[in-house]
């Protein structure tokens, strides 16, 4: 598809690292060990493998137009570093809200901003929350399934979605690779399947904990369709009904996902179909993980899509209408 993108779709999973924070990583890495890893990646196998992770930006709204994609939702996505000293947690956080906010502000129609804060600093991601919401493209923020281990549900981020709530944000939640000492090492399994146990974790973390009804104003999305999330949710729901006099859930797991959204990157027309009859159209939007994924096409996105849809109404809910819904 190309021409017109007023009616396209909105995609809610794209990434960007902007060189100058790619620069202020390299520069900064004798300081902490913690980056050391971050800089290999954005200096030797990012470039060479994902070059449209740090610019391109008249390439990336070409590939848009042909996939009839109107807009892009752009987060910091992996690798995000927590390093030891706080006020440099601040300046990467700013630095890329600043710089990526900075690349796209001559594109308010085409992109939104998910900007990162400096977790696990709460008082300075609320300030952050704060400062950058009165971005012309801001849309929303990026958090990852866990913070250095620490789970979502940690009542220790509550004052930040406390914040998050009152400005009915929308989140988009990122793992950082599956991390059980040794286990998936090899064959690049923390990010090939390790991703998507950090996904389904979140999403019953978030549901169990009474997180969706405490801050009932924030609208999460979930990537990857919830990882392994369509795959178990009915035994999830066996076990609840085994187990309900016992647990604290007052109802079904598959009754609990609330406000969640569940977006569709790196999946296929059969994995698509699969969500859609377990977790239905409402609960389902568009993500492509690029340039992650689809780097050089963005149109097996739509595609994958449109054919797992049963209808246009359908089709078009997940294009666009529930995204809408949450950035409104």
């Amino acid at each position: 598809m190309s021409g017109s993108t007023d009616d396209g779709a909105i995609d809610v999973h794209a990434h960007l690292f902007p060189p100058a924070y790619a620069d202020l990583i390299v520069k900064r890495q004798a300081e902490d060990p913690a980056l050391a890893f971050p800089a290999g990646r954005l200096t030797t196998t990012h470039p060479g493998e994902f070059p449209s992770l740090f610019g391109g930006i008249t390439e990336r709204i070409e590939l848009m137009n042909q996939a009839g994609i109107q807009r892009q939702l752009i987060s910091m996505g992996s690798p995000y570093v927590y390093p030891s000293d706080e006020s440099l947690r601040i300046d990467l956080a700013r630095t890329w809200n600043d710089e990526t906010f900075a690349v796209l502000d001559a594109f308010p129609d085409r992109f939104g901003l998910m900007c990162s804060v400096p977790l696990p600093d709460v008082a300075a991601s609320v300030a952050e929350s704060r400062r950058v919401s009165s971005f012309a493209t801001h849309a929303g923020f990026m958090m990852h399934t866990n913070v250095e281990g620490a789970g979502i549900d940690d009542p220790a981020w509550w004052p930040l979605y406390e914040c998050w709530d009152e400005m009915s944000a929308v989140v988009l939640l990122h793992p950082d690779g599956f991390c059980v000492k040794g286990l998936l090492d090899d064959y690049s399994m923390n990010w090939d399947v390790g991703t998507q146990f950090d996904d389904v974790i979140a999403v019953i973390r978030l549901y169990s904990s009474g997180l969706l009804n405490r801050f009932p104003r924030v609208r999460w999305i979930v990537p990857h369709l919830g990882g392994a999330l369509p795959f178990v949710l009915g035994r999830l729901d066996q076990h609840w009904e085994r187990d309900k006099a016992r647990r604290d859930l007052p109802q079904a797991p598959s009754r609990s996902l609330g406000r969640l959204l569940f977006d569709t990157a790196g999946h296929d027309e059969a994995s698509i179909g699969f969500a859609l009859s377990v977790l239905g159209p409402d609960h389902i939007v568009v993500g492509s993980d690029f340039p992650m994924v689809n780097a050089d096409d963005l149109r097996p996105v739509r595609d994958n899509i449109a054919a797992a849809c049963e209808n246009d109404e359908q089709l078009q809910r997940i294009l666009r209408g529930n995204a809408l819904g949450a950035l409104a």
